[in-house]
């Protein structure tokens, strides 16, 4: 049996392709490393420490907002929630939803500014409807959920459709004669239209 030697690699004698193994093995060796500081250096700013504003005491929803009832604290920025603002700006808001003592204060949570009383209770896509009480409302309170049932005849032949124009509107008022409601804009015209040309009725809801 004839044994043929295998031809050796001899990078010695064979220079460009040396130094350009010499040159891809320093580039990997330079991006891994920039990659672990980039990671070490993420990882740093998540720990970080930012002065945001807190609610000092609990914020009913509706509340406008005192200097008393806003302190500032340290929180690393890993559990920051976007839409903060300054402390500053915060004094003379309007609280939409309730917050509680600790809580960071954000931009959603508060009613735009000059915006007070139940129109601060309002999302952006949402209208205040009143709806007048009947014998057959509910005993309720603000806050409650109630579902806004409609009955209109538009052909005026006392044929009475009967739907749900509203789920979960929020009450915002309640008055000896009428409730207010906060309702998406879309479902307003219906609920209007209702009061006007047929009837609207409450009922409450789980949400």
């Amino acid at each position: 049996m004839i044994h043929v030697p295998r031809p050796r690699l001899r990078l010695r004698h064979r220079p460009i392709l040396y130094w350009s193994l010499t040159a891809a093995l320093a580039l990997t060796t330079a991006w891994a490393v920039a990659r672990a500081e980039t990671r070490a250096r993420a990882a740093e700013a998540r720990w970080e420490l930012r002065t945001l504003p807190v609610a000092a005491v609990d914020l009913a929803a509706g509340v406008t907002i005192g200097p008393d009832d806003v302190r500032t604290a340290d929180l690393p920025a890993l559990v920051v929630p976007a839409g903060s603002v300054p402390a500053a700006e915060m004094v003379g808001r309007s609280v939409r939803t309730d917050i509680a003592a600790g809580e960071v204060l954000i931009e959603s949570r508060l009613a735009p500014t000059g915006v007070s009383g139940p129109a601060a209770l309002l999302a952006a896509d949402e209208v205040g409807v009143s709806v007048a009480r009947t014998v057959t409302t509910p005993p309720l309170a603000e806050g409650d959920r109630v579902d806004v049932v409609v009955g209109r005849d538009p052909f005026g032949a006392g044929l009475t459709e009967v739907s749900v124009a509203v789920h979960g509107a929020v009450v915002l008022v309640v008055a000896d004669d009428a409730v207010t409601l906060a309702v998406p804009a879309r479902d307003a015209p219906a609920v209007v239209g209702a009061t006007r040309d047929g009837f609207a009725e409450l009922v409450l809801s789980a949400g």
